[in-house]
């Protein structure tokens, strides 16, 4: 019985301790100060990191260097021939190839496209190909891309063209 007591008590205790939170209103934000000292360790952060990269580079070439003059001062003091300083180790920018220009396309004529309906009923895979390509294309020009617009409006214009000829 004591211990049911002891531990509805403690039940109690616990619940009437979560139950008065406090009325701080203000919590979850940060004052100015506090967003100026987290800036500012931000900040200093970076810094640091940037002066502690500079001096491991500096580092090694100063370790280089010392190699090589005691490499030198050995050479030159067992009577050899003294070796060249080795260059400090720099890493070559890297350098893009401009890319070539594609290749204009003629556009497709309406008659073009008729001679390759032709060939493909009759099997001819690359004429089943060009269609395709026709098609996407049709479809790629509907969801905005420009290229396709361009090719379709030659298709569309060379079908034009060929209404007015007859």
């Amino acid at each position: 019985m004591k211990k049911r007591i002891l531990v509805l008590a403690a039940f109690a205790g616990a619940l009437t301790f979560a139950s008065c939170g406090g009325d701080n209103t203000n919590e979850g934000t940060y004052t100015q100060a506090q967003v100026d000292s987290m800036t500012k360790a931000s900040a200093d952060s970076i810094a640091a990191a940037a002066a502690a990269e500079k001096d491991s580079m500096l580092r090694k070439a100063a370790e280089d260097s010392l190699a090589a003059a005691q490499a030198a001062a050995a050479a030159a003091a067992s009577g050899g021939t003294v070796a060249k300083p080795s260059k400090p180790s720099t890493t070559k920018p890297v350098t893009t190839k401009p890319t070539p220009k594609p290749v204009p396309e003629k556009p497709r004529t309406q008659a073009d496209v008729k001679a390759d309906k032709k060939a493909a009923e009759f099997g001819d895979k690359n004429a089943q190909q060009r269609l395709e390509q026709d098609k996407a294309a049709k479809k790629a020009a509907e969801f905005g891309n420009k290229d396709a617009q361009k090719r379709l409006d030659d298709v569309k214009a060379s079908k034009k063209a060929a209404e007015f000829q007859k």
